[in-house]
């Protein structure tokens, strides 16, 4: 795998802006994730709206929250989903964008998670990263996650998707 040096460039100046991205104090708990893939943006589009498909059912099988997705609204360029909990019936809105950089066969998709209810026990990170898991986007060729604890606070105690469900709080 090649890797350009104008996506080099790209990856430091995020890694140098991202201790800037920070939510407001009084917002509700969100997180923001950024993926680099080295696919074309249709693939992970069209991969995340089959996994909201495949757990849009009302029941939950083995997992807590391996339902009840919606998906609200979708384009070439944007994802917004709803996810209502199982257990405490709080929502949270996620926003998936994808902009192909300047390098051809790449994608970059910058996802947000907001929990839209303060009684909720969901994790924002585990909701977005489980999406991307189930899909199988996290071992597609060439992927890069970039998130730290100023981005996303809820990724300190998240253990989500990794062998099966598994959360933290």
């Amino acid at each position: 795998m090649s890797i350009t040096p104008h996506l080099i460039a790209s990856f430091l100046m995020l890694l140098v802006l991202l201790p800037l991205i920070n939510a407001d104090a009084g917002s509700p708990p969100a997180c923001r994730v950024i993926w680099i893939f080295k696919l074309t943006c249709a693939e992970p589009v069209e991969a995340l709206k089959a996994q909201v498909k495949a757990w849009s059912t009302m029941s939950c099988k083995d997992s807590q929250e391996e339902c009840m997705y919606e998906l609200v609204k979708d384009s070439a360029t944007y994802l917004q989903i709803k996810h209502t909990s199982p257990s405490t019936h709080s929502t949270s809105e996620l926003i998936f964008e994808f902009n192909p950089p300047s390098a051809p066969n790449f994608c970059r998709v910058k996802a947000t998670s907001t929990t839209k209810s303060s009684n909720s026990t969901s994790n924002n990170y585990c909701l977005t990263y489980n999406l991307m898991a189930g899909s199988g986007l996290t071992k597609a060729q060439g992927v890069r996650e970039i998130c730290n604890e100023n981005m996303c606070p809820a990724k300190k105690t998240a253990t989500c998707a990794k062998d099966g469900w598994m959360w933290t709080y």
